[in-house]
């Protein structure tokens, strides 16, 4: 989903305006509009795993796993994206479209969004007071990062791989185990990454990232 920037100054409610109108979908970052590019065939895989297994999860829970194409918007910083897997226990109505109060969010990692989901995104969906889990998935091995809150407010990260499970402890009513190999079924994906070419990260803040160094640079999107 790389995105095209558009250079002119756009007020929010004429970007919704568009939004509502436009055949492809884009989203806003204070006052400029991003255009969204279609997804691998393996990104779309992994998003309906995750989201099926969260849809089947909240049966009967006041929470909702939403997709794609729901936006969430981050008030402090005049933003609107488009997550790949959001939940929201809030009341929305068959027509909301928008998201305010999100508590878990997921993005699928691709070449043209991995520096947005880990810098940008990873920055300014903390502003959601309500959100309490961001969730960066690989896409081409089995690699799930776990961006958690406590009750104090502090963030910490976990590293999930493959043969291994970790719990969603954002949902109403208990806790959610999934394990890392659950998102990948059918995705072409195994133990082994599928390495079609190499990404090196550094990242120097060291409350939100707690990898060894070699583990950031090994970890490909």
């Amino acid at each position: 989903m790389s995105l095209e920037k558009k250079a002119s100054y756009i007020l929010i409610d004429d970007y919704l305006k568009l939004e509502a109108s436009s055949p492809s979908r884009h989203e806003y970052v204070d006052g400029q509009m991003f255009a969204m590019a279609g997804a691998t065939r393996r990104h779309n895989i992994i998003v309906g795993n995750f989201f099926a297994l969260l849809h089947e999860s909240l049966r009967n829970r006041p929470c909702r796993p939403y997709v794609e194409a729901v936006k969430v918007f981050i008030k402090q910083v005049k933003a609107f994206y488009y997550p790949d897997v959001m939940v929201a226990c809030e009341d929305l109505g068959a027509e909301g479209d928008v998201i305010e109060a999100p508590v878990l969010i997921a993005e699928v990692l691709s070449p043209s969004t991995a520096a947005i989901d880990r810098r940008e995104k990873l920055t300014n969906y903390r502003y959601l007071e309500s959100l309490k889990e961001y969730l960066i998935v690989r896409q081409r091995e089995m690699i799930v990062e776990v961006h958690r809150k406590n009750e104090s407010g502090c963030w910490s990260t976990a590293l999930f791989r493959s043969g291994e499970s970790f719990e969603l402890q954002s949902l109403s009513r208990g806790t959610v185990t999934v394990p890392v190999s659950s998102l990948y079924v059918d995705a072409g994906v195994t133990d082994s990454k599928v390495h079609e070419s190499s990404a090196g990260y550094a990242f120097s803040d060291p409350d939100v990232y707690r990898f060894t160094e070699q583990e950031l640079v090994d970890l490909d999107y």
